[in-house]
């Protein structure tokens, strides 16, 4: 009795470690490090960062522009996962600065993405990006959406929701 016992534990965690590789499989991986541009020569390039969070200690939205890795590491957490680009992106403030998109925690699910960074005539800089929302979760979740831009674009930064 004992073996078969042992046998049916071992056939169960065997196919339970396929199940997991298979699903593993579906799910298709974020781009990473990928610098975004377009064919429009007033855009300016940025780099989407993955794998941050923001920080359960702050009791605001975070800045939209931040240039420092202090203020930065106060805001956000770091939310490594296995695998390939599991690593979240590097970002070097000595050359590059953030721009953070952020939405009140919601058990709806939220969805941030870029559409573009473009400068206009009085110097400031424009990030215009999409805001598609879903159906409700069973749990809460705040919208984050994090570029990085080269420190030789200035400009105070503008957000241009799109719905």
């Amino acid at each position: 009795m004992r073996k078969a016992f042992i046998i049916i534990l071992s056939i169960c965690c065997v196919v339970g470690c396929f199940n997991i590789d298979s699903a593993a499989s579906r799910v298709k991986a974020p781009a990473h490090k990928s610098i975004v541009t377009s064919a429009n020569s007033k855009d300016i390039p940025y780099i989407v960062a993955d794998h941050y969070f923001v920080s359960n200690d702050l009791h605001s939205l975070p800045p939209v522009k931040i240039t420092s890795k202090k203020v930065f590491d106060r805001c956000f957490g770091m939310a490594a996962v296995m695998g390939k680009n599991g690593q979240p992106t590097d970002i070097d403030f000595a050359r590059q600065y953030v721009i953070s998109v952020s939405l009140p925690a919601s058990a709806v699910l939220v969805e941030l993405t870029p559409v573009s960074l473009r400068k206009r005539p009085n110097g400031s800089l424009v990030f215009s990006y999409r805001i598609k929302k879903g159906e409700e979760q069973s749990y809460i979740t705040q919208p984050l959406l994090l570029i990085v831009v080269d420190k030789k674009f200035k400009g105070k930064v503008v957000l241009n929701p799109m719905q």
